[in-house]
């Protein structure tokens, strides 16, 4: 291994301008692929699970199979180029999506085509996202020496814990923004897809500024990097594709990388997606609740803790051998997936959380399920006009349906009320609903459905139309979604009592999404910080072995001229075992949840024995400046 070489403060400072723009365009990459899983959550049943899952697996094939073609083509043309080419096709893409997600949204979900151009045009997105990986790689190879790759792996994961945090935290916060924004009161959701399509747009013109794959392009001087050599490197020829291909698909360390990497695939996504869907559906965490509240940065900690760690153990411990690091941090996540089996927690029968409704609007009568027909007798014709109409202060008469018939309340609205109301979140737009013998838009009031039906803390829920819940998931199940009334038995201070709910036909119908709906929760039978915790740690693992081997195993073994090519081969076999967890964890948890982190444990096993094969592999040694 070739000692660590010095670097003027000059080139230093020349680098740091080189990988930072590259490094947040990358960032913004992620965020303009995982908004899909973003927009899916706020459109609800407008796009369906299996839809969501067609598109993201097909985008997911797209993803792996193009690293194939886009690698060998990355180490011809330079990977200047192809971040420039990524940040300007992914970012129309985006655009596009944006635009046909708007046509959708205002057609009122109608039209199935529009969900098929989204496929389309989504897995268009993933083929210009993969030119992203393999350029950063490519061009960071040419600036960083095998002793300071180390430290690349650790700003690789940050970078890929910044696109994640942009992605989820972000971008549901772009969504909570733009709800009910759009013309006639519709969720502007479109603009989880048009905001990193600006980002990438400008970084585009930052990029073609200022990356450069060379140091001498930049004013400096180029070193050999002491990275290992594929063929002939003493021209700037570049080796043709296939022998480029056998070179690599021959290597076994290139090869045990990428089976390691798979793993990762699994692994990665298979806490990522999964413990906050689980949290949710399952554990029916509250919103406000830490861990749902604040995924996407929880995995930015995670990701730039375990990229730190393993990019210094690595390089000082263990003299840029990347096998140990890995290792340990595959161990860690085996040990971490045999806990997660006995820490899924659960839930009890009991209300552990409830949400209250607002006072104005309980005050003026209304209640959840009122459908709102008409404002001072003028018919409700969209959600925008009725918003406009009551946040001028002042006294309204409104019209509304019930199951017993129609009634008139009196709402009054000032400053301090309106912020109470929540206007765009506790009106959503119902249409064709049959009213007077015509179909016109109705505005469905949503305030508090448990509480307002008699609902509150503690109460044990012993039977549900006359069945016994084991858990809360079973008070879901035994519910009728009908519109007919349910029968709630509840134990409440020592005493039995009776609650008649009705639940409204037309409110939501999905498990997910009916949890939001009855804003009330269940007590837990473990503090699911535990549960998050070990989600967490995971992440942290799964993460830091995943930069020091995408990001900088591909670099040591790739060399020169197969840098990009040999980061296509092991990025995709990561999302060749994204895809494979996906299909499979769609099936499992629909079944049975506790197959979840058993399904993740041979793999996290599998990974550690394959990086005892890499442990003392390094690359050829070589020279500095």
């Amino acid at each position: 291994m070739s000692q660590a070489i010095a670097h003027s403060s000059a080139f230093k400072r020349r680098r740091f301008f080189n990988w930072a723009p590259l490094g947040i365009t990358y960032a913004f990459l992620y965020m303009g692929r995982y908004n899909l899983t973003v927009a899916k959550s706020a459109l609800g049943d407008l796009m369906s699970l299996e839809q969501f899952g067609v598109i993201f697996g097909v985008g997911s094939v797209v993803y792996g199979i193009s690293f194939l073609i886009n690698g060998p083509l990355t180490d011809r043309m330079g990977g200047r180029k192809a971040i420039l080419l990524s940040a300007l096709g992914s970012g129309a893409i985006n655009a596009l999506m944006g635009w046909y997600t708007r046509a959708y949204l205002l057609g009122g979900g109608d039209g199935g085509d529009a969900i098929t151009m989204i496929g389309i045009l989504y897995a268009a997105n993933m083929y210009f996202q993969s030119f992203g990986a393999v350029a950063i790689v490519k061009v960071n190879s040419n600036w960083f020496h095998v002793t300071e790759r180390g430290s690349f792996s650790a700003i690789f994961g940050a970078i890929i814990s910044s696109g994640v945090f942009l992605a989820f935290d972000v971008g549901f916060r772009i969504v909570g923004a733009s709800k009910g924004e759009g013309p006639g009161g519709v969720d502007a959701t479109w603009w989880v897809f048009f905001v990193p399509a600006v980002a990438l747009f400008g970084f585009f013109l930052i990029d073609l500024l200022l990356v450069k794959d060379m140091p001498s392009d930049a004013g400096q001087k180029d070193f050999d990097t002491g990275a290992a050599k594929i063929g002939n490197e003493e021209n700037d020829d570049p080796i043709p594709t296939m022998e480029l291909l056998k070179a690599l698909l021959t290597n076994p360390i290139i090869l045990t990388v990428a089976a390691i990497e798979f793993c990762s695939g699994i692994l990665r996504n298979g806490i990522m997606h999964w413990y906050v869907l689980y949290a949710k559906s399952e554990l029916v965490l509250p919103g406000s609740h830490f861990m749902r509240a604040n995924w996407g940065l929880v995995l930015f900690f995670a990701g730039v803790g375990g990229a730190s760690f393993a990019g210094l153990v690595s390089d000082k411990l263990f003299q840029s051998r990347r096998g140990p690091a890995a290792g340990a941090l595959y161990g860690g996540m085996a040990v971490a997936v045999v806990v997660m089996i006995f820490t899924l927690g659960g839930t009890k029968p009991e209300v552990g959380w409830i949400k209250e409704p607002v006072k104005p609007g309980i005050a003026a009568g209304l209640k959840t399920g009122d459908r709102i027909i008409a404002v001072d007798d003028k018919a409700v014709k969209d959600r925008s006009s009725v918003i406009a109409t009551l946040e001028k202060e002042g006294t309204y008469r409104l019209k509304v349906l019930r199951v017993e018939g129609e009634t008139e309340i009196s709402l009054t609205t000032t400053k301090e009320t309106l912020k109470e109301l929540k206007l765009r979140k506790s009106m959503v737009t119902l249409k064709d609903q049959d009213i007077g013998g015509e179909k016109r838009v109705a505005l469905h009031w949503q305030g508090a459905w448990a509480y307002e039906g008699g609902l509150r803390k503690g109460d044990i829920i012993k039977a549900v139309n006359g069945e016994e819940p084991k858990d809360w998931g079973q008070v879901q199940k035994l519910m009728k979604t009908d519109g007919t009334a349910n029968q709630y038995l509840i134990e409440r201070e020592g005493g039995d009592k009776t609650l008649v709910i009705p639940y409204p036909a037309y409110a939501p119908q999905t498990r997910e999404l009916k949890a939001t709906f009855m804003k009330v929760g269940p007590v837990q039978t473990l503090n699911p910080l535990v549960l998050g915790f070990i989600a967490f740690f995971i992440y942290l693992c799964v993460i830091g072995s995943h930069g020091l081997l995408s990001g900088t195993a591909s670099m040591d073994f790739g060399g020169k001229k197969g840098t990009a090519t040999a980061v296509g081969v092991i990025d995709g076999a990561v999302y060749l075992g994204t895809g494979i967890q996906s299909f499979a964890l769609g099936y499992i948890t629909a079944r049975d949840w506790s197959y979840w982190p058993i399904f993740l444990l041979p793999f996290a096993i599998i990974g550690f024995l394959l990086c005892l094969k890499i442990w003392n592999a390094k690359p050829r040694s070589g020279g500095g400046h």
